[in-house]
């Protein structure tokens, strides 16, 4: 198939399109949940899947936002989101009844004993999650931290890594940010300010992780205005002028078109040095 079929196909396909491209109903709330603390048995059998998890470290307010719905929610409005932009969305980890699969993770470590490594925290959080009984390597885990870095709403892998952390409360001791207040969606067709952070970390873990130029301009993107990597607050384009990382000619960048964590599954290209952090 050349890249232009690949393009066509990427607009007319939603997310829970098939291995064979071939359309299933798109992803939706169910009317009951369950907690679960582990990994459940994923219906599409898909390898490579984004995987999401709700932390608590020991002591913290356990506030239930995956029982209340409140992720489940936030992760549907931002797929849909990201596919009304791109005609593509993430290869979601689901449970039997079609719902996001989330895992409640108790930690046993405080949030204080978390924050002595600083910026090594999220490395330490990372290390535990490889200790569990249900981490996968092929999975892309995104981790709802409840609790606070040390200096940050949210850390991403770099160069391979299979993690994204985003921390809901306020940073400690740094006052400059104040994530507590970031915004939810209160249904899932309409984005709040997390829904627009998660597809940024996303892409940013599937390979983009250097600040990419603008072809025509020399301008970072990061600092070019409307698309995912440069602007977190509703952005126009996954990428502007799709020279950079999605839909672009240029064989020596990476292509998100081709990642294996997003449908339609028009490749399955894993994020640069993957395998080399399981």
């Amino acid at each position: 198939m050349n890249k232009l079929s690949l393009i066509i196909a990427s607009v007319v396909c939603l997310s829970a399109c098939s291995e064979d491209g071939s359309s299933s109903p798109d992803t939706t709330l169910a009317t009951s949940y369950t907690r679960v603390t582990t990994d459940q048995p994923d219906p599409t059998q898909y390898e490579n899947t984004v995987h999401i998890v709700y932390a608590v470290p020991s002591g913290n307010e356990d506030k239930e936002r995956d029982k209340s719905y409140q992720l489940q929610k936030s992760i549907i409005a931002a797929d849909k989101w990201f596919y009304g932009i791109s005609g593509k969305q993430l290869r979601l980890d689901l449970q039997d009844n079609g719902d996001v699969d989330i895992t409640y993770w108790p930690m046993t470590e405080t949030n204080a004993e978390l924050h002595q490594y600083q910026w090594g925290m999220r490395d330490k959080i990372v290390d535990k999650l490889k200790q569990t009984d249900w981490y996968n390597p092929d999975k892309l885990y995104v981790i709802y931290f409840e609790g606070s870095h040390y200096l940050a709403c949210g850390d991403k892998a770099t160069n391979g890594g299979h993690v994204i952390e985003l921390y809901l409360q306020d940073p400690e001791p740094n006052a400059g940010y104040v994530c507590s207040t970031d915004s939810f969606t209160a249904n899932e067709h309409v984005n709040g300010f997390n829904e627009y952070l998660l597809i940024h970390k996303v892409i940013r873990v599937l390979g983009v992780n250097e600040e990419p130029t603008d072809t025509n301009t020399g301008n970072d993107v990061m600092s070019y205005p409307h698309s995912i990597v440069g602007e977190l607050w509703a952005p126009e384009f996954v990428d502007f002028n799709n020279d950079d990382y999605f839909m672009h000619s240029d064989t020596n960048k990476v292509d998100i078109l081709y990642s294996a964590f997003l449908l339609p599954n028009d490749g399955s290209e894993l994020p640069p040095n993957w395998r080399d952090n399981d």
